[in-house]
C-alpha cells in the first residue's frame, strides 16, 4: 500500500488530536515490519533509513521494498466526514509538512484531479481537503515525536 501523501513526522499531540475526530484512524499494523507481508522487510537498520532519505530528497530507489517500517494516517471522504472533522482539517497545521517526492520507485497513489493545482501552487492544505473530496486518503508516517515507528 502506497499513500496519497507523506508526513515524515508526526507529534503524538497532533496524533492523539487528529484521531480524536471522527472519520481519522491511525493504522493498527505497521507497515513493513520484519516478519510481515511480502518483504523479508528489513525494518529499520542503515539500508532502510538510507533508501527513505534518498525518496525524500527525491532520488529514485528502487521499489519500496527497503523502505523502512511506517503506518497510515487514514481520512475518510469529505462528504462523509462530521463537520467537527471538517472544520479541523481546515486548520490543522501538520498538513503544511505533507510532501510527495517525485523520484521513481516510490509509488505514492496518484492525486485526485481536483487536487493536482492546489498542490502544484504550493497550497498543502487545498491539496489534502481536495483529496478528501474525492475520497478516501491515506499519509504514510515514518516517525512519531521523532522516534522511528516501530
Amino acid at each position: 500500500m502506497a499513500g496519497h501523501f507523506i508526513l515524515k513526522n508526526i507529534t503524538v499531540s497532533d496524533l492523539h488530536t487528529a484521531t480524536g475526530k471522527p472519520g481519522i484512524t491511525w493504522s493498527n499494523a505497521l507497515a513493513h515490519a520484519p516478519g510481515t507481508g511480502i518483504g523479508p522487510f528489513l525494518g529499520w537498520c542503515l539500508q532502510t533509513r538510507q533508501v527513505l532519505e534518498q525518496a525524500l530528497g527525491n532520488i529514485a530507489i528502487a521499489n519500496r521494498d527497503n523502505l523502512p517500517p511506517h503506518r497510515y494516517l487514514l481520512i475518510n471522504a469529505w462528504q462523509g466526514l462530521a463537520q467537527e472533522t471538517q472544520h479541523y482539517l481546515m486548520g490543522a497545521a501538520w498538513d503544511q509538512f505533507l510532501i510527495r517526492p517525485t523520484g521513481g520507485g516510490l509509488g505514492l497513489t496518484a492525486l485526485a484531479a481536483g487536487a493536482n493545482p492546489p498542490w502544484n501552487q504550493g497550497n498543502k492544505s487545498a491539496a489534502l481537503r481536495a483529496q478528501c473530496q474525492a475520497g478516501g486518503v491515506s499519509i504514510e508516517v515514518y516517525y512519531l515525536s521523532g522516534i522511528e515507528m516501530s
